[in-house]
C-alpha cells in the first residue's frame, strides 16, 4: 500500500518513450544497435556508448533491485490493463534485445531476479505491519 498503483504505468510509459527512437531489431550485416541509434538521433558513437548506455545500465538494474516492492504492484487489479506481471517483465517488454544484451549489470540483474522471483514463497517471509503484535512475557523461573 505505501506505493502507488500507477506507478507501473508510468514506468512503463517512460521506458517506452525512452526506447522509441531505438532500433528494435540488429541489422541485417549484424551492425551494432548502439551505433545504429546514435547515428538516428545525431549524436557522437562515443557520447552514446561511454555516458548514455552506462546511464541506461545503471537505471534499468537499479529498477531492478526494486523487484520485492514493485512485483506485487504489478498485479494491483487498478492497473491490470498495462499487462505487466513483474518488473522483470517490464524490463524485458520496453527494451530492445539487442541493446538489453549489452547491458551488463542490467543482465546480471535480471538473472538474479529471476532466480528470486521463481523461488518458492514458504522461503520468503514478508513482515506486515499491520498485523497484531505478540507481547514477550518474561520466563517465570
Amino acid at each position: 500500500e505505501a506505493i502507488d498503483p500507477t506507478v507501473i504505468p508510468f514506468l512503463k510509459t517512460t521506458l517506452t518513450a525512452w526506447f522509441a527512437t531505438a532500433p528494435q531489431q540488429p541489422g541485417e550485416t549484424g551492425d551494432d544497435v548502439w551505433q545504429r541509434w546514435a547515428a538516428q538521433i545525431q549524436i557522437d558513437e562515443e557520447v552514446m556508448k561511454k555516458h548514455l548506455r552506462p546511464a541506461l545500465d545503471c537505471v534499468l538494474e537499479s529498477l531492478l533491485r526494486m523487484w520485492k516492492a514493485l512485483d506485487p504492484v504489478c498485479k494491483h487489479p487498478a492497473i491490470m490493463s498495462s499487462k505487466v506481471v513483474s518488473v522483470g517483465h517490464l524490463v524485458k517488454l520496453c527494451v530492445p534485445a539487442g541493446m538489453l544484451k549489452s547491458l551488463p549489470m542490467t543482465q546480471q540483474r535480471l538473472e538474479k531476479y529471476s532466480r528470486n522471483a521463481s523461488a518458492p514463497s514458504s522461503s520468503r517471509k514478508v513482515l506486515s505491519l499491520t498485523a497484531p503484535t505478540t507481547k514477550l512475557k518474561p520466563r517465570s523461573s
